[in-house]
């Protein structure tokens, strides 16, 4: 017996956001017209199959629903915890866009004192410019030093 959850045809005769967000992950995924496929299906990455066809009565959607609940908060986003693999319930989980921003496969990753933590982390919690950090990585300097030496106040200009 199917779910009612109102989803796919709100009171207005609209989708709701989640459906459409639903809609847009199987999309990127599996239709080589969609704008988001080279970067998505292109790459290998696929939604399950439980996802995309439902199962034991139940659509797709509803797995979906079943599986991930609804969003805990207004902005949520879909995001999968290993970026290199799929839209699947033991890969995926609701994030912030901040959250979301720390798990692609370009973040770049320090390790100090023991302690693992991306570039922005690291320059929340320092106070230095997260592209202040990544230069002086880049350079070759130390982690801590990276991370932590305030930046002069002077800057040095040819003239």
């Amino acid at each position: 017996m199917a779910i009612k959850h109102g989803h796919t045809r709100a009171r207005n005769g609209k989708w709701s956001s989640l459906y459409i967000r639903f809609m847009n992950m199987k999309a990127r995924c599996v239709r080589p017209s969609d704008p988001d496929y080279v970067r998505y299906g292109a790459k290998g990455i696929t939604v399950c199959d439980r996802w995309l066809h439902g199962e034991d009565g139940l659509t797709g959607f509803e797995c979906f629903l079943q599986d991930m609940g609804e969003p805990p908060f207004e902005k949520a986003t879909i995001d999968r915890i290993d970026s290199s693999m799929g839209y699947s319930p033991d890969n995926c989980r609701w994030a912030s866009s901040k959250e979301q921003g720390n798990n692609r496969r370009t973040t770049r990753w320090v390790e100090i004192q023991g302690i693992r933590k991306t570039v922005t982390q690291w320059s929340e919690v320092s106070g230095v410019g997260s592209k202040t950090i990544l230069y002086r990585l880049n350079r070759g300097l130390p982690a801590q030093q990276a991370v932590f030496e305030k930046p002069s106040r002077h800057r040095h200009f040819k003239t």
